[in-house]
């Protein structure tokens, strides 16, 4: 018997998957090709409270739960996903360090902790980096970690709970009965009912609820890997308004991604589920290691990849009900920043279920945000 189908095998599907299991509820979760395929499986990896895109005060709570959600599953259930919380450190240049010093403060008196580094402090806690940079913005609480490993992590602890785990099936439409209320899903393999659909596809809701399509926009990020160096620095990093990302792995590479602006044919990657690398974006992304890192200009790569994000037109994800619906619930458009909000993402979904409120505000992702007043405009 299964009261809850998940939609969605990535690190927002598993969590959730995991919560509800927990929780006493059976939940299926349906992916339609291997777990951690996605997104989730070609993220860099980076738990970025202070992120430019994200942050807000008024979210501060769900960033400072969410990593306290993450660190206590990953004690309870002694996965290895290479976390590491060494802090994150923005690198600002000439033309954003005072944005970088009304961050800082406006971090702090959000209670996220947050310091201030000039060009000497920078100088001596990360060698390497471009002489260029005036200084930066240290969180000492964040951290990194390997998004494969967590997603899979996240699925493998919620079929120990309870939950049904089925990859290789894809959802082709949703069941409804006559008054359009949803009572399951069709599947590539068959028809399942359920009291309660969540929806944690990400760049792939419009598939299912067309409606999302200008909402939900598809968006390809793309990165590549060093071959190893000797440990330079422990922080999960960022530079340029965080459109590029870098942080160096457990084994030495220098996992480097961003530069979606250079995108030619899908301005700034937005457009396109495609996941095939491109000629200009990986040159950018040479260029923009190259300045930042001068002696490394040369270094040879080991990969290059890209994946498909879900972006929103405030780079909030969607969290809760769908409008007009009293059982479907969706997380997604993420927009490049899952880490920072997905095991309190699960929680929240969880406390719908089954309190029907939730124990912090939902106003900041509340899904009807993007269509609230849509019927006075078309009249």
């Amino acid at each position: 018997m299964v009261n809850v189908i998940v939609v969605g095998g990535g690190m927002v599907g598993g969590y959730c998957a995991y919560q509800l299991a927990r929780h006493g509820l059976k939940p299926i979760l349906l992916e339609r090709g291997e777990v951690a395929s996605g997104a989730s499986g070609r993220g860099g990896g980076l738990l970025l409270k202070g992120a430019t895109d994200l942050f807000t005060p008024e979210i501060a709570p769900h960033l400072l739960a969410n990593q306290k959600l993450l660190e206590d599953f990953l004690q309870e259930t002694a996965s290895d996903v290479e976390y590491l919380r060494a802090g994150s450190l923005y690198i600002a240049l000439e033309e954003d360090w005072d944005l970088t010093q009304r961050k800082v403060k406006r971090l702090n008196e959000s209670g996220i902790p947050a310091e201030l580094w000039d060009h000497e402090e920078l100088k001596r806690r990360m060698p390497s980096v471009t002489r260029k940079a005036v200084g930066g913005r240290f969180i000492p609480g964040d951290a990194q970690l390997a998004s494969p490993k967590l997603a899979t992590s996240f699925v493998q602890a919620a079929r120990q709970a309870g939950a049904k785990i089925k990859a290789g099936v894809t959802v082709t439409s949703l069941v409804t009965d006559e008054k359009g209320s949803v009572q399951g899903v069709r599947t590539s393999e068959d028809t399942i009912h359920a009291d309660w659909l969540i929806l944690a596809t990400n760049a792939y809701a419009a598939h299912l609820i067309p409606e999302l399509r200008p909402v939900i926009v598809p968006t390809r990020g793309q990165a590549f890997l060093t071959t190893p160096l000797a440990p330079a620095f422990p922080y999960a990093c960022a530079a340029h308004d965080d459109l590029e990302y870098w942080r160096q792995t457990r084994t030495g590479q220098i996992l480097f991604g961003g530069c979606r602006r250079n995108e030619t044919r899908y301005p700034n990657g937005k457009g396109t589920e495609s996941t095939d690398t491109t000629t200009e974006v990986q040159q950018a992304l040479r260029q923009a290691f190259g300045f930042l890192f001068p002696d490394w200009a040369n270094i040879p790569l080991e990969k290059a990849w890209a994946g498909t994000m879900g972006f929103t037109p405030d780079y909030k994800p969607l969290i809760g009900l769908l409008p007009g619906h009293s059982n479907l619930l969706i997380a997604a458009g993420f927009s490049g920043n899952c880490l920072p909000l997905v095991c309190i993402t699960g929680q929240l979904i969880r406390e719908i279920v089954l309190n029907g409120q939730t124990s912090l505000a939902l106003t900041p992702f509340k899904p009807g945000r993007f269509f609230e007043g849509r019927s006075e405009k078309r009249a």
